[in-house]
C-alpha cells in the first residue's frame, strides 16, 4: 500500500497552482486507489533507477547518495538518468547512466516526444525494481509511472503523490545534499570532499597555461539565471582592485563563447579572458588549480569548493544559499547574501524592476573585496 506523508503541503507559490495540484492528486488518489493498494515492494532490489534531469550543479549535489545508495544496495545495479552534458559527474559512481537531449528544466534544451518516448521503452524493458526522482516534479513522478517501474519513491509536494509508493517528508529548507540522502535515511558529513576527474590532455594543457610559483584565481561572474548576476561593472571594479593589491595574482575568467561578449574589457597582464577557450574539462581543471575562486551562484562553484580551494559566491537573495551551498569548511567558503523583502524569489529574471536588482545592489565591491584579500 501506498505510504504517504501527513499535512501535505505543496511547493508552490502560486495559490492557483497549489489548488490544481491538490484536484489532480485527489482524483488521482480515487482512480488509482485498488492500483496502490495492492502494490508490493520487491523483496528483492537488482536494479535501480535514479532521475536528476536538472543543472549540473544540482547532479554535483547527488554525489553522495550515489555512493550511500551503493553501500545500502551492493549488489543493485545503480542507473542514472541525466540531460546530456551532465553524465560525466557520474563516471565511477553510478554503473550505467542514460541521458536526453534536454529536460523540462532547460529552457534551452527542450525535451521532444520522440525522444522521450524512446527513453520510456527503453527503461520499460529493462524492469527496474526501484526508481527514485530526487527532485519531486510530477512530470518526473509520471515518466516513472510509464516506465513500469516496481516501486517508486519521492518527493509529492510537486503533485503527483497517487502514483508514488512511498512519499518522502520534504523540508523545504534543508541542504540539498541532505534531501537527497533523506530518502534512504542517511544524512551528509559536515564537511564534504570530492575529487573531479579530467583528462591527461586537460592536465597537460592547464599546466602549460598558468603562471608558475605565482598564486591563481578564477573568476566565473556569469551564471543562466539572470537573477543570480551580480553585474560585470563590479567584477569589473572587484578585478582591478585584486590586481591593484596583490601584483603577483593571475586571473584567470572563465565561461562560454556568449559570456566572453559581456566582459569586452581590457584590464593588463594578470588578467587572462578565458570565457570560451576552454572546454568544461580545462575550466574544472583550471579551477582545481587555483588557490581562489569567485563567481556568482552557478555550477563552477561547486567544483572548487569540493575540491578543496578557497571559494567566495555572491548569492544575492533570489536563494535560500543555505540550501544550496556548498558542505565545507567555513573558513575557506565565503557566502554573500543578504535578506531583502522580495526574496527569496527563485526566479531566473528579477521581478522587482522599480527598485532594480536590490539583492544584488546591496552587496557592495568594497565588502568582497575585503571579505577575500586575505587569500590573496
Amino acid at each position: 500500500m501506498v505510504k504517504r506523508e501527513n499535512k501535505l503541503k505543496y511547493i508552490f507559490k502560486k495559490k492557483w497552482k497549489r489548488s490544481a495540484a491538490g484536484i489532480v492528486d485527489a482524483a488521482g488518489k480515487f482512480i488509482f486507489f485498488f492500483r496502490n493498494f495492492f502494490r508490493k515492494k520487491p523483496s528483492k532490489v537488482e536494479k535501480i533507477l535514479v532521475l536528476r534531469l536538472d543543472q549540473m550543479g544540482d547532479i554535483i549535489q547527488t554525489l553522495p547518495f550515489f555512493e550511500k545508495i551503493k553501500q545500502k544496495y551492493p549488489l543493485a545495479k545503480i542507473t542514472a538518468l541525466v540531460v546530456e552534458g551532465n553524465e560525466f559527474l557520474l563516471k565511477g559512481k553510478a554503473d550505467n547512466v542514460l541521458t536526453l537531449p534536454g529536460s523540462w528544466f532547460y529552457s534551452e534544451k527542450k525535451l521532444k516526444g520522440a525522444a522521450l518516448k524512446d527513453m520510456v521503452e527503453k527503461i520499460y524493458k529493462e524492469k527496474y525494481d526501484i526508481a527514485y526522482d530526487l527532485r519531486g516534479d510530477i512530470r518526473n513522478i509520471v515518466f516513472m509511472f510509464f516506465c513500469g517501474i516496481k516501486w517508486n519513491i519521492g518527493y509529492a509536494n510537486g503533485g503527483g503523490g497517487f502514483l508514488l509508493d512511498e512519499s518522502i517528508k520534504y523540508d523545504r529548507d534543508m541542504h540539498e545534499i541532505a534531501k537527497n540522502l533523506n530518502f534512504i535515511g542517511e544524512t551528509p558529513a559536515p564537511e564534504i570532499y570530492m575529487n573531479f576527474e579530467t583528462t591527461k590532455e586537460s592536465v597537460v594543457k592547464i599546466s602549460g597555461i598558468i603562471a608558475q610559483n605565482k598564486k591563481t584565481m578564477v573568476m566565473h561572474p556569469f551564471t543562466r539565471a539572470t537573477s543570480k548576476m551580480w553585474g560585470m561593472v563590479k567584477y569589473t571594479e572587484l578585478i582591478k582592485r585584486i590586481a591593484e593589491y596583490n601584483r603577483e595574482m593571475q586571473i584567470y575568467i572563465i565561461g562560454s563563447k556568449e559570456d566572453r561578449e559581456l566582459l569586452p574589457y581590457i584590464f593588463g597582464a594578470q588578467v587572462h579572458n578565458m570565457a570560451g577557450e576552454l572546454t568544461l574539462d580545462e575550466s574544472i581543471e583550471l579551477i582545481k588549480k587555483s588557490s581562489v575562486f569567485i563567481g556568482n551562484d552557478s555550477g563552477p562553484q561547486y567544483f572548487a569548493a569540493y575540491s578543496g580551494v578557497r571559494a567566495c559566491v555572491i548569492y544575492g537573495y533570489t536563494v535560500n544559499n543555505k540550501r544550496w551551498k556548498p558542505l565545507v569548511e567555513k573558513d575557506r567558503f565565503i557566502a554573500f547574501s543578504k535578506p531583502v523583502e522580495c526574496g527569496p524569489c527563485e526566479s531566473a529574471i528579477c521581478v522587482n524592476k522599480d527598485k532594480k536588482h536590490i539583492c544584488m545592489d546591496i552587496i557592495t565591491v568594497e565588502e568582497v573585496f575585503n571579505a577575500v584579500k586575505y587569500w590573496l
